[in-house]
């Protein structure tokens, strides 16, 4: 009960939302509490009112969208001519007048990453390599001025990076999500990216044997396998080539394989 009344100088200012407007003026107004526009003449204590409300709320939502249509738009057409639309670089790349270039000192650790890999390290062993030569990492310092670690996850999602072979994606994301302190990040499908062209770092061919690679050590992954089985990733089906998996049933000692 310390205040009646909420003014906002136009109802967009208070949201772009038709549900949150209307979850506004629900949730006030068994509490007494009016909402009251300085340049529309609505009351949300009348049912005329709320029906202007309701309108004005829908009008802003269409002007946001049609601000938001228009700016990826714009975004696009930028993108399709290999402007960089900003956010952080890939490591090993720097902006120069708008556009992706490569970074010489942070392009040679991308060979050496790559090297090394190819060579048959395993990305956990290039990650305490990198850590034991003092390589920034590619966030940078952190705010006591430390460098950050490099991790497996760090040099996995380098090793992925198309970027690297020529190619930059942009669009990869279409929304993220909070799960409890994570935020998750839904990918787009590869037709509704945008690729443009970029200096390489390293060859096609080096790129994608690092892909089979990767597909290969994840396929013969024991990380999340809860059964050891002893011809896992050998035994391969005549008709479609796919590889056999293993499954059990029964509970306890009652179990089968």
């Amino acid at each position: 009960k310390k205040f009646d009344t909420i003014f906002v100088y136009k109802l967009d200012r208070l949201a772009r939302s038709t549900l949150e407007i209307l979850k506004a003026v629900e949730t006030l107004g068994p509490w007494g509490i009016a909402i009251k526009s300085m340049t529309e003449p609505f009351e949300t204590d009348s049912s005329v009112g709320k029906f202007l409300v309701s309108m004005l709320a829908s009008v802003a939502q269409l002007e946001r969208d049609a601000i938001r249509d228009r700016s990826g738009a714009g975004m696009e057409r930028l993108a399709r001519k290999g402007k960089w639309l900003g956010g952080r670089p890939s490591f090993g790349y720097q902006i120069i007048d708008g556009k992706l270039a490569i970074h010489p000192e942070q392009a040679e650790i991308v060979k050496e990453i790559f090297r090394m890999y190819l060579s048959g390290s395993k990305q956990a062993a290039i990650a305490r390599h990198l850590n034991a030569q003092g390589v920034i990492h590619p966030l940078g310092l952190d705010k006591e001025g430390v460098n950050r670690l490099w991790h497996e996850a760090t040099i996995s999602k380098l090793l992925r990076d198309t970027v690297y072979a020529g190619t930059f994606r942009w669009r990869k994301t279409t929304a993220r999500k909070r799960l409890g302190r994570r935020i998750t990040f839904i990918h787009a499908p590869e037709s509704k990216q945008i690729s443009s062209p970029a200096p390489a770092i390293i060859s096609l061919e080096d790129f994608e044997e690092a892909q089979r690679m990767i597909r290969e050590n994840l396929r013969r992954s024991f990380r999340n396998a809860r059964n050891f089985y002893l011809l896992r990733s050998l035994v391969k089906c005549g008709c479609c080539g796919r590889t056999y998996v293993g499954v059990t049933a029964g509970r306890g000692r009652h179990k089968y394989y």
